[in-house]
């Protein structure tokens, strides 16, 4: 009962809504979120099928952790408004906590730091980032190289919107770059497991040549688009400009990645 004691208090303190948490000491990647939730039901729902735990108290431990979900939630929800709003450095702790009529202290058993909030946000802002990427990896019927492109093309994109509308975005961009180095590593992993299935596919279809490392070949990709992912993190080209930049770059990567006789 101690071990299901533990699993249940482990705080989350990552965006729900991203998918992606930390646990005990250990950094969850992203979707990991769903996976301890549902850990949390099924291993207390067993132990209250074996007799360990009765079912008043596993209705108890669930409503709370629904609970502590929805406290985070509209913590999260006044933090974005806020720093969106007067910008992250302007922006304290207290304040939050007094759009959400919390104490300073309370809101600190949900969130260690402001920079914890940063995260949270972006990871916020980079749900619909993945879930395109999983149907854009999911478009078998399209070639690899093309899907490649597309890929790359949205992120580009819709980073250059989204930091070029707001400049308070750009600042929790830099903010994170500088504090947080490990958030966007783990978010380029993540974007690697996408980049390695629809490789694995343009390989099994004769589109691709073979590689020896795909996790490898993946990183090399994304090094050589990094400037594309966060462009005004890099230079202050326009998009159109940009574009031109960006098709090149794919336009030798293509060459690179495509079987001699598809070209």
């Amino acid at each position: 009962t101690q071990g299901a004691r533990n699993l249940f208090l482990a705080s989350p303190d990552y965006d729900i809504a991203a998918c992606s948490l930390r646990g005990i000491g250990q950094r969850r990647s992203p979707c990991a979120c769903t996976k301890y939730a549902d850990a949390v039901e099924n291993h207390t729902r067993v132990l209250s099928i074996e007799g360990i735990i009765d079912d008043s108290l596993f209705s108890l431990m669930i409503g709370a952790m629904d609970e502590r979900l929805e406290t985070r939630d509209v913590i999260l929800k006044a933090a974005m408004e806020r720093i969106l709003h007067y910008g992250y450095a302007k922006t304290t702790m207290a304040e939050i906590a007094k759009d959400c009529d919390m104490s300073a202290g309370n809101i600190y058993r949900f969130f260690k730091s402001k920079l914890d909030i940063a995260e949270a946000m972006a990871r916020k802002f980079n749900t619909e980032v993945f879930q395109t990427f999983a149907e854009i990896a999911r478009k078998t019927e399209v070639p690899a190289i093309q899907r490649l492109r597309e890929f790359f093309e949205y992120r580009m994109t819709r980073s250059y919107e989204l930091l070029e509308k707001d400049a308070k975005v750009l600042e929790l961009a830099e903010v994170l770059g500088d504090e947080r180095p490990s958030f966007a590593n783990e978010e380029l992993a993540q974007e690697r497991v996408y980049l390695v299935q629809i490789l694995t596919q343009g390989i099994e279809s004769g589109e691709l040549k073979s590689c020896k490392d795909l996790y490898f070949t993946a990183e090399m990709i994304q090094t050589a688009l990094m400037k594309f992912s966060y462009p005004q993190l890099w230079t202050r080209l326009t998009l159109d400009k940009l574009k031109r930049e960006f098709d090149g770059v794919m336009d030798l990567l293509s060459a690179a990645l495509t079987c001699d006789e598809k070209n």
